[in-house]
């Protein structure tokens, strides 16, 4: 009953130019799938972690409201974006060629965030946390280190997205 967007940034949209993820969201109060508030606002969501409720924003849930840290390592999630929610770069490298791409040889360029947080001083940020080495399609839910592959969820996760409901459907 929710009319949804993907958190993900593009470089070229339908006009050609760049779409920020930030834009395409709303402008808030975010839930999640158990009802639990993410952020209030832009400002609440842009921060490391939303300031929204604490059990929530400390491990964001799937769609179903589970979260993430219940299926393994399964913390990075693709946005293509800086920390701002904008476009991380110009180059489509940043945003695996707009999300058309499964080329495992991209580079290390792919930008993700983190469902959860890392540690207590790094792996922390969930829109922009690091990039990945490639788009190919792949899985590693064990947590082995840095991983082996160039797959987007070669260093830790499945290839997850973000999607924010941006209204309720009458």
């Amino acid at each position: 009953q929710k009319t949804w967007r993907a958190f993900l940034s593009v470089t070229a949209g339908a006009d050609g130019q760049p779409v920020h993820a930030i834009d395409r969201i709303g402008d808030g109060p975010w839930y999640d799938a158990n009802d639990r508030l993410v952020a209030n606002n832009r400002d609440g969501l842009l921060n490391e972690r939303p300031d929204g409720d604490a059990q929530s924003v400390s491990d964001l849930p799937d769609e179903f409201g589970v979260p993430l840290t219940e299926y393994g390592d399964a913390h990075d999630i693709l946005t293509g974006s800086d920390r701002n929610g904008r476009v991380a770069g110009a180059n489509g490298n940043f945003t695996c060629n707009d999300w058309r791409s499964v080329d495992g040889g991209l580079g290390r360029q792919t930008t993700i965030g983190h469902s959860f947080p890392r540690s207590a001083r790094s792996g922390r940020h969930w829109i922009s946390d690091h990039t990945i080495r490639g788009c190919a399609p792949g899985v590693n839910l064990i947590q082995n280190g840095a991983g082996v592959g160039d797959c987007v969820g070669c260093s830790g996760g499945y290839g997850g997205i973000y999607c924010f409901a941006v209204r309720e459907l009458e």
